[in-house]
């Protein structure tokens, strides 16, 4: 089981804020499907999985969508204007909508809490029979979005008050504005914005042992 760092998040919505190509595609919900691409697990970690299934039991304080992630894809293009745009998409099927309990079959499975593309927290569910709980949160764009434009100003006016102060001396201390106070604005700005980032994130986290 493992879920994306808040760092690699971070990461991941500031690129998309000047990656305008970016694509989603969903199945409807339906049942789990078997195993993908042909391939069987029969052994894993030194447990047999043969005929197995796992209950999946997500618990959560509202209703959450469960997607399970079918395929990704990335690619590089023209923008038509001499220069370079990528794009990222991916195909997602709706699991359940937590508080849900599904069965699946023995494999190891990629899903995500929350619908968004960008903000949807991913993890990943190793099925070797039993039941596992989870407890999943959903995303918010409204926080991304805000999380977004706070780091975008934050650290524009970090960078402009710095330079301000490189730049103001007594002789155009009059005549440029005040370096200080634009820094030390920005810096909250900047951190409210990565704390907005993360917390737009879904998130989900196993229960119990």
């Amino acid at each position: 089981m493992s879920r994306i760092s808040p760092c690699v998040r971070i990461l991941l919505a500031a690129s998309a804020a000047l990656l305008p190509g970016l694509v989603s595609a969903q199945t409807p919900e339906a049942a789990p499907p078997t195993e993908s691409g042909g391939i069987r697990v029969l052994e894993t970690a030194g447990v047999s999985t043969t005929g197995q299934t796992t209950r999946l039991r997500f618990e959560s304080d509202g209703r959450v969508p469960v997607m399970r992630v079918l395929d990704t894809d990335t690619g590089y293009g023209s923008n038509g204007f001499g220069g370079t745009m990528s794009y990222y998409g991916e195909r997602t099927q709706r699991l359940c909508t937590a508080p849900c309990v599904v069965e699946v079959p023995s494999g190891v499975y990629t899903l995500k809490a929350g619908e968004s593309l960008l903000f949807g927290g991913r993890f990943e569910v190793e099925a070797m029979g039993g039941e596992q709980v989870w407890a999943v949160e959903d995303n918010s764009v409204g926080l991304g979005i805000g999380g977004i434009l706070g780091t975008s100003f934050g650290l524009s006016g970090m960078v402009a008050g710095g330079m301000l102060l490189l730049l103001q001396d007594d002789r155009t201390k009059d005549s440029l504005p005040a370096g200080g106070p634009i820094l030390a604005a920005s810096v909250p700005l900047t951190a409210l914005g990565i704390w907005m980032l993360v917390a737009a994130f879904g998130d989900a986290e196993p229960v119990g042992p």
